[in-house]
């Protein structure tokens, strides 16, 4: 019997296109998440047309086997160059997302967006876009150019805070003070501001967002 061999990320992400005929566009932005409560990581990726795709793990623990099914895509309409981040926000069990993105307008400035999970832990379903929860303006982030988020509960309070970069080398701390249907999060906290970093710097797919380290380079 022949051994099977891992396929790093691209590799998979090309083996995707190719099956789809729908090549992600631009530079993809992947998260890991365990989409439908089978103990094995699941992708979500973000691409520069303002999609969000979904890979399901059909593999093993140690060999991962991604398929997309095309009809479970949410299109973002109002951004581009998404960029994905799930959490159980509203504490039912199964991870809701958060989108940042640019502004598909203006193209200069950035959005913010929670859709809710309404489905089971084993069976995702997102809210229609009727009723996402825009935080653009709550957060600020009108004022980022290509911004970034990541998702998790800093401080132990059981509530989901966000980590937002600005795309152009800081990094904020949005401490959730009330989670949904209604958030209220404390004012922005810088937690970075390097001008080392590229413009394009992003957070990191595979981070744990902690206190102690939360933003890494871009995967």
């Amino acid at each position: 019997m022949v051994p099977q061999r891992r396929r790093s990320l691209a590799a998979q992400l090309a083996a995707r296109d190719a099956a789809t005929g729908r090549p992600l566009r631009g530079k993809p932005s992947p998260r890991l998440a365990d989409l439908n409560g089978d103990g094995k990581p699941d992708l979500v990726v973000g691409d520069d047309g303002g999609a969000i795709h979904f890979l399901w793990n059909q593999g093993t623990p140690g060999l991962a086997d991604l398929r997309e099914n095309p009809s479970s895509s949410i299109a973002v309409s109002a951004c581009y160059w998404v960029q994905p981040a799930l959490a159980d926000a509203d504490g039912d069990g199964d991870p809701d997302l958060f989108v940042a993105g640019l502004d598909a307008v203006t193209l200069s400035s950035g959005r913010l967006f929670y859709i809710e999970n309404r489905g089971t832990p084993a069976a995702p379903a997102w809210a229609p876009e009727t009723d996402w929860l825009d935080l653009t303006t709550a957060l600020g982030v009108d004022a980022f150019s290509f911004p970034s988020v990541a998702a998790g509960d800093v401080n132990g309070d059981g509530l989901v805070d966000l980590v937002l970069d600005d795309g152009q080398g800081t990094t904020y701390l949005a401490r959730c003070l009330h989670g949904p249907p209604g958030f209220v999060f404390a004012p922005l906290v810088v937690l970075d501001a390097s001008p080392t970093k590229p413009s394009s710097a992003r957070l990191s797919a595979t981070s744990t967002v902690t206190a102690a380290r939360i933003w890494s380079s871009e995967v």
